[in-house]
């Protein structure tokens, strides 16, 4: 005989609420699966295409450009700031260092490539002071 004040349920058939607390639970599970994998996916070789640069140069400026680099090729003065070589640059040795002149080669907005979660504007910051903190090796000069 069954107590008057407790419901069994028929064998073989879920509750209902069990049933809906699994597909909400397995719900979230899967969005934050697919989130993190949106990471993993954008980095795909077939869409690979590097970030615009932000530049505001003229037509004029571009040709006084040019003719600058022709005069640079043309001349035998090599300059070895930029010659990386690993054995007398240690990149691992080294500060963070702010620099306020320059600017950066792209921002999370004009780059389609950084995903929403390491998107420091889209996620609400305001500032872009981060955008100048730059890498100083001890030993040398990195290019940019």
């Amino acid at each position: 005989m069954i107590p008057s004040g407790i419901m069994k349920y028929p064998r073989g058939k879920l509750p209902l609420p069990i049933i809906v607390i699994t597909t909400c639970v397995l719900v979230f599970v899967a969005i934050l699966y697919v989130e993190r994998l949106s990471f993993l996916s954008s980095k795909s070789i077939f869409k690979f295409k590097p970030c615009p640069r932000k530049t505001t140069k003229t037509k004029s400026s571009d040709k006084k450009a040019d003719e600058e680099v022709g005069v640079v090729n043309a001349s035998t003065w090599i300059d070895d700031r930029f010659d990386f070589d690993p054995e007398e640059c240690n990149v691992a040795n080294g500060k963070w260092v702010f620099n306020h002149s320059i600017k950066p080669l792209y921002s999370d907005i004009s780059c389609p490539y950084i995903d929403r979660q390491f998107s420091c504007v889209k996620n609400g910051r305001n500032d872009s002071d981060y955008h100048h903190w730059e890498w100083q090796p001890e030993d040398c000069t990195l290019p940019r």
